[in-house]
């Protein structure tokens, strides 16, 4: 059964919420310039109050390693993803310097190879390119691409443009890892709203 991550909570209600509703995954975005963002004490309450079985990543955009190794050593986090323009050697060296899982975000954009997401050594997580603009965007790409990476990689994510309406079409063509989602369940950025949430879950879950 395909896993679901729901990122972008921001406080303790909605990461309650998704719990209860049966997410897999719990994101938490420590990007400043995220309408998403949340502080290390609100990332440490949360992650304090849920289940173990309950995954919770962090995440970050072109952060430095030193700082994010800091706040994981104040937020008891499970994984962290890097959702930035992060390198091989970037992402190589915080492995090496953490025992943490990972997750590398790419972003598919016009003319996209999908062979450059084979070099790096963590779950793959594809996203939608949109300039200036890391996660959260609401748009989708085309899932064939998913597909062909999926062939390449040992574990993918697939993120961009999810929402209920979608995702079971998603999982069916694509048959990823975990689906991600983040401004499709929400109300308004970084707040979630209880019934898209809810059928997103059980969407991913039946298809």
């Amino acid at each position: 059964m395909t896993k679901v991550k729901i990122c972008g909570i921001t406080d303790l209600e909605d990461a309650l919420l998704v719990e209860s509703l049966g997410a897999d995954m719990l994101g938490l975005n420590f990007f400043e310039r995220s309408p998403r963002y949340v502080s290390r004490d609100t990332a440490s309450e949360i992650c304090s109050r849920l289940p173990d079985q309950m995954k919770k990543v962090g995440v970050f955009v072109n952060a430095d390693i030193d700082g994010i190794l800091s706040v994981c050593s104040a937020v008891p986090l499970d994984v962290i993803q890097l959702h930035g323009d992060e390198s091989v050697s970037y992402e190589a060296e915080l492995r090496a310097r953490t025992e943490l899982e990972t997750i590398k975000a790419v972003r598919v954009h016009e003319g996209f190879d999908i062979y450059e997401t084979v070099n790096f050594d963590s779950i793959i997580l594809l996203d939608t390119f949109q300039k200036g603009e890391y996660g959260g965007t609401g748009q989708s790409f085309d899932w064939q691409i998913a597909k062909d990476v999926w062939t390449l990689v040992p574990s993918l994510i697939l993120a961009g443009g999810l929402r209920p309406e979608n995702v079971a079409e998603a999982v069916r063509t694509v048959g990823p890892y975990a689906v991600d989602v983040a401004s499709g369940v929400e109300s308004s950025p970084g707040k979630k709203d209880p019934k898209k949430v809810e059928a997103f879950i059980r969407n991913a879950k039946s298809a």
